[in-house]
């Protein structure tokens, strides 16, 4: 009995631990405020920046990858890439997401941010325009 309470004991904290870190570790961004995985065309080319989650992070500069137009995803190299700098969508990339069809996958990639003492680089996501 004293053997399987410490185990869970164990178990719930090694979890917790777990999640903790995963926590502090793997940010989370949000476009325009939206964390869905979709958002209106409208709503990106008004609001236009990319949103750290944590707010203890500085986005310095990300990429944003956007499907051409009409082009399947299968076809190799049908995605056009726009660098960011800061948390701005660039211009360019702004122009090419008002000429972007609904459904369109965009890619938020190369996401480098600071917690005001190292850079780092974060993991990729997508998002649908609807």
């Amino acid at each position: 009995m004293k053997k399987s309470i410490f185990t869970f004991a164990l178990l719930t904290f090694l979890t917790a631990t777990s999640a903790i870190a995963q926590t502090q570790d793997n940010a989370s961004f949000a476009i325009c405020g939206s964390t869905e995985g979709s958002i209106k065309q409208s709503s990106l080319t008004n609001c236009s920046v990319l949103i750290p989650i944590n707010k203890n992070l500085t986005i310095k500069s990300f990429t944003i990858s956007i499907l051409a137009p009409n082009v399947e995803v299968k076809k190799e190299g049908s995605f056009t890439d726009y660098s960011c700098t800061g948390n701005q969508i660039s211009p360019s990339a702004l122009e090419a997401l008002k000429k972007a069809s609904p459904a369109n996958k965009i890619l938020i990639e190369e996401i480098i941010a600071s917690d005001g003492k190292t850079d780092k680089k974060y993991p990729s996501f997508q998002i649908h325009i609807k």
